[in-house]
Protein backbone atom coordinates (compact mmCIF):
# COMPACT_ATOMS: atom_id res chain seq x y z
CA UNK A 1 0.00 0.00 0.00
CA UNK A 2 1.20 3.44 -0.97
CA UNK A 3 -0.24 6.66 0.59
CA UNK A 4 -0.54 9.40 -1.71
CA UNK A 5 -1.70 13.51 -0.79
CA UNK A 6 -2.09 16.15 -2.74
CA UNK A 7 -2.19 19.39 -0.78
CA UNK A 8 -2.79 22.95 -2.16
CA UNK A 9 0.31 25.50 -1.33
CA UNK A 10 0.18 27.85 2.01
CA UNK A 11 -0.67 31.62 1.91
CA UNK A 12 2.04 34.01 0.50
CA UNK A 13 1.59 38.18 1.18
CA UNK A 14 -0.80 39.53 -1.74
CA UNK A 15 1.52 40.24 -4.84
CA UNK A 16 4.63 38.38 -3.88
CA UNK A 17 5.52 35.30 -5.67
CA UNK A 18 7.08 33.69 -1.71
CA UNK A 19 5.69 32.59 0.77
CA UNK A 20 4.38 34.45 3.77
CA UNK A 21 6.36 34.05 7.29
CA UNK A 22 2.42 32.74 8.62
CA UNK A 23 2.70 30.90 5.41
CA UNK A 24 5.84 28.96 5.90
CA UNK A 25 4.56 28.18 9.60
CA UNK A 26 1.46 26.83 8.65
CA UNK A 27 3.72 24.38 5.67
CA UNK A 28 5.86 23.30 8.51
CA UNK A 29 3.09 22.34 10.91
CA UNK A 30 1.55 20.36 7.87
CA UNK A 31 5.00 18.66 7.64
CA UNK A 32 5.02 17.72 10.95
CA UNK A 33 0.95 16.65 11.06
CA UNK A 34 1.29 13.71 8.27
CA UNK A 35 3.33 10.56 6.85
CA UNK A 36 6.88 10.67 5.60
CA UNK A 37 6.67 11.37 2.56
CA UNK A 38 9.20 9.49 -0.53
CA UNK A 39 8.31 10.95 -3.57
CA UNK A 40 7.55 15.04 -3.75
CA UNK A 41 6.16 16.79 -7.01
CA UNK A 42 4.86 20.48 -7.17
CA UNK A 43 3.84 22.50 -9.77
CA UNK A 44 6.41 25.07 -11.17
CA UNK A 45 4.80 28.10 -8.87
CA UNK A 46 7.70 29.66 -6.22
CA UNK A 47 5.17 28.98 -3.77
CA UNK A 48 4.38 25.48 -4.31
CA UNK A 49 7.94 24.63 -4.54
CA UNK A 50 8.62 26.91 -1.15
CA UNK A 51 5.24 24.91 0.39
CA UNK A 52 7.23 21.65 -0.43
CA UNK A 53 10.56 22.42 1.46
CA UNK A 54 8.92 24.50 4.42
CA UNK A 55 7.42 20.56 4.68
CA UNK A 56 10.41 19.32 5.19
CA UNK A 57 11.06 18.36 1.46
CA UNK A 58 12.78 19.49 -2.03
CA UNK A 59 10.60 18.32 -4.94
CA UNK A 60 11.72 15.33 -6.64
CA UNK A 61 9.70 17.24 -9.69
CA UNK A 62 8.34 20.39 -10.54
CA UNK A 63 5.77 19.77 -13.27
CA UNK A 64 3.85 22.55 -15.41
CA UNK A 65 0.99 20.34 -15.57
CA UNK A 66 0.30 21.11 -11.47
CA UNK A 67 0.36 24.94 -12.17
CA UNK A 68 -2.27 26.30 -13.58
CA UNK A 69 -5.52 25.19 -14.98
CA UNK A 70 -5.92 24.15 -18.49
CA UNK A 71 -8.30 26.44 -21.20
CA UNK A 72 -12.25 26.25 -20.20
CA UNK A 73 -12.31 24.73 -17.07
CA UNK A 74 -13.40 27.86 -15.29
CA UNK A 75 -15.68 27.87 -17.93
CA UNK A 76 -17.14 25.14 -16.58
CA UNK A 77 -16.45 25.65 -12.61
CA UNK A 78 -14.92 28.50 -10.71
CA UNK A 79 -11.10 27.38 -9.46
CA UNK A 80 -12.65 28.15 -5.55
CA UNK A 81 -15.51 25.29 -5.83
CA UNK A 82 -16.23 22.81 -3.94
CA UNK A 83 -15.51 18.95 -4.93
CA UNK A 84 -19.35 18.26 -5.16
CA UNK A 85 -19.24 21.08 -7.73
CA UNK A 86 -15.95 20.03 -9.19
CA UNK A 87 -17.65 16.70 -9.27
CA UNK A 88 -20.81 18.01 -11.09
CA UNK A 89 -18.70 19.37 -14.38
CA UNK A 90 -16.23 16.29 -14.31
CA UNK A 91 -19.13 13.96 -15.31
CA UNK A 92 -20.43 16.59 -18.42
CA UNK A 93 -17.03 15.64 -19.97
CA UNK A 94 -16.03 18.49 -20.68
CA UNK A 95 -12.58 20.48 -20.31
CA UNK A 96 -12.82 19.60 -16.44
CA UNK A 97 -12.91 16.19 -17.15
CA UNK A 98 -10.41 16.05 -19.61
CA UNK A 99 -7.92 17.85 -17.55
CA UNK A 100 -8.71 15.63 -14.68
CA UNK A 101 -8.04 12.28 -16.36
CA UNK A 102 -4.58 13.61 -17.37
CA UNK A 103 -3.70 14.78 -13.58
CA UNK A 104 -5.27 11.17 -12.57
CA UNK A 105 -2.52 9.70 -14.92
CA UNK A 106 -0.23 11.26 -13.62
CA UNK A 107 -1.38 10.65 -10.28
CA UNK A 108 -1.14 6.72 -11.11
CA UNK A 109 2.19 6.78 -12.79
CA UNK A 110 3.72 8.25 -9.83
CA UNK A 111 2.21 6.07 -7.79
CA UNK A 112 3.18 2.82 -10.22
CA UNK A 113 6.34 3.80 -9.80
CA UNK A 114 6.94 3.70 -5.85
CA UNK A 115 7.65 0.49 -3.98
CA UNK A 116 5.45 -1.12 -1.26
CA UNK A 117 5.06 1.36 1.50
CA UNK A 118 6.58 4.62 0.01
CA UNK A 119 4.57 7.77 0.10
CA UNK A 120 3.93 10.60 -2.34
CA UNK A 121 3.27 13.78 -1.88
CA UNK A 122 1.80 16.43 -4.76
CA UNK A 123 1.57 20.03 -4.02
CA UNK A 124 -0.53 22.30 -6.46
CA UNK A 125 -3.05 25.12 -6.02
CA UNK A 126 -6.76 25.45 -5.91
CA UNK A 127 -8.68 23.87 -8.08
CA UNK A 128 -6.23 21.61 -9.32
CA UNK A 129 -6.28 19.52 -5.97
CA UNK A 130 -10.29 18.83 -6.36
CA UNK A 131 -10.01 18.13 -10.05
CA UNK A 132 -7.12 15.68 -9.33
CA UNK A 133 -9.39 14.15 -6.04
CA UNK A 134 -12.44 13.66 -8.04
CA UNK A 135 -10.26 12.32 -11.33
CA UNK A 136 -9.04 9.77 -9.38
CA UNK A 137 -11.83 8.78 -7.07
CA UNK A 138 -14.89 9.60 -9.33
CA UNK A 139 -17.52 7.22 -7.85
CA UNK A 140 -16.74 8.86 -4.30
CA UNK A 141 -19.91 10.62 -2.57
CA UNK A 142 -18.16 14.10 -3.20
CA UNK A 143 -20.96 15.83 -1.65
CA UNK A 144 -19.45 14.73 1.60
CA UNK A 145 -15.56 16.43 0.55
CA UNK A 146 -17.13 19.99 1.51
CA UNK A 147 -15.38 22.80 0.40
CA UNK A 148 -12.63 24.42 -1.49
CA UNK A 149 -9.28 23.57 -0.20
CA UNK A 150 -7.21 26.47 1.72
CA UNK A 151 -3.97 26.44 2.04
CA UNK A 152 -2.17 23.44 3.18
CA UNK A 153 -5.93 21.39 2.93
CA UNK A 154 -6.65 18.37 -0.04
CA UNK A 155 -7.04 14.92 -0.15
CA UNK A 156 -4.87 12.21 1.95
CA UNK A 157 -5.77 8.57 0.02
CA UNK A 158 -4.34 4.79 0.06
CA UNK A 159 -3.35 3.48 -3.02
CA UNK A 160 -2.87 -0.17 -3.36
CA UNK A 161 -3.00 -2.98 -6.14
CA UNK A 162 -3.34 0.09 -8.58
CA UNK A 163 -7.03 1.54 -6.91
CA UNK A 164 -7.33 4.33 -5.34
CA UNK A 165 -9.30 4.13 -1.99
CA UNK A 166 -9.84 5.06 1.87
CA UNK A 167 -10.16 8.70 1.42
CA UNK A 168 -9.30 11.01 4.51
CA UNK A 169 -9.61 15.17 3.57
CA UNK A 170 -6.69 17.27 5.25
CA UNK A 171 -7.97 20.44 6.66
CA UNK A 172 -6.69 22.78 9.56
CA UNK A 173 -9.28 23.42 11.40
Amino acid sequence: MKIIEIIRHTMRDSGQKSISEEGKKLAEAAGRNTVRFDRVITSTVTRAIETAQAMGYEPDLTLELLSKLKPGVEDEVYWDSSFLEYSEAFRKKGAVYEFGIQLAELVREQADSLADGQNLLIVTHGGIVQIMAVACLPDADHSEWGGPCSYCEGIHFEYDDCRFASVLLVRNA
